[in-house]
């Protein structure tokens, strides 16, 4: 958990810059490990850095692994996610539908504020009518459950063109930017 104590204090640290700067403030995105879930510590840790660096939950957006919410005990993961909604985290679901994901997990997803779907699960020439069926009613899924959609990995206008014909999901993805540094920022 060091590195992600790490992660999130430089988070903390350029959103404070961004603050200080009179630049728009955007969330950024920290991950929450399976061993997180079992830190006690961890809401804590989490809402001093805040307050450390002046800053509001809506900032910084908390995404944990399909893997991780289906690996971490029920009962402890909802304690912890009810906790860090009642301070006004947002919290995602990354990489749903690149584990085991049934449609009761879709139905168990009562904290979670946003499902990040990988776009190369869909993007198989041979399966892509089958596989657009699956992503749209996913994304038709998750609106009716109140949760917003972030499709990721888009690389090229065709596939954003395609995923736009499927609902009206956020999309993610080297077509508009690759990567940057906190300096390119």
């Amino acid at each position: 958990t060091y590195i992600n104590h790490f992660a999130w204090d430089q988070a903390c640290r350029f959103l404070s810059r961004q603050k200080d700067w009179g630049v728009k403030i955007r969330p950024v995105c920290v991950n929450i490990s399976y061993v997180d879930v079992y830190d006690n510590g961890f809401v804590n840790h989490l809402t001093q850095l805040l307050r450390k660096y002046g800053l509001q939950p809506w900032m910084m957006w908390l995404k944990l692994t399909e893997k991780v919410y289906i690996s971490a005990p029920k009962q402890q993961l909802s304690k912890i996610l009810k906790r860090l909604k009642s301070y006004g985290f947002t919290i995602l679901l990354d990489d749903f539908g690149s584990s085991i994901s049934s449609l009761n997990l879709l139905s168990e997803l009562n904290n979670i504020d946003i499902l990040k779907i990988e776009m190369q699960h869909f993007d198989d020439p041979q399966i892509q009518k089958r596989a657009n069926i699956v992503l749209h009613s996913l994304i038709d899924m998750a609106e009716k459950l109140d949760l917003k959609t972030i499709i990721k990995g888009l690389q090229n206008q065709e596939q954003v063109s395609e995923i736009r014909q499927l609902g009206n999901p956020s999309i993610q993805g080297i077509y508009y930017h690759p990567p940057l540094t906190p300096h390119e920022y």
